[in-house]
């Protein structure tokens, strides 16, 4: 859209909204050591914890001696007794 310009209207949580283009300035990026150290560490914090959450289920799985039974998975999530993961 260019300056001057009305659009909408837009959908919004309270109901619609109508914008007028009053300026425009060009999109800034951030600095790619900025963006990229702060993505790399929440990408290694969750991988840490997917890491840790597995190895513990592994675990207890292990220790207690789980069985699943799949082809009774589909009943119980029909019947509402386990809900899958989507």
């Amino acid at each position: 859209m260019e300056i001057g310009q009305i659009g909408g209207p837009i959908k919004v949580a309270e109901g619609y909204s109508v914008f007028k283009i009053v300026d425009r300035e060009a999109a800034k990026l951030k600095p790619f050591n900025a963006a990229s150290k702060k993505r790399a560490t929440a990408y290694v914090r969750i991988n840490k914890a997917k890491h840790g959450y597995v190895e513990f289920v592994s675990a207890l799985r292990e220790k207690y001696n789980v069985e699943i039974f799949s082809a009774n998975v589909p009943n119980m999530i029909k019947d509402g007794k386990f809900q899958a993961d989507n």
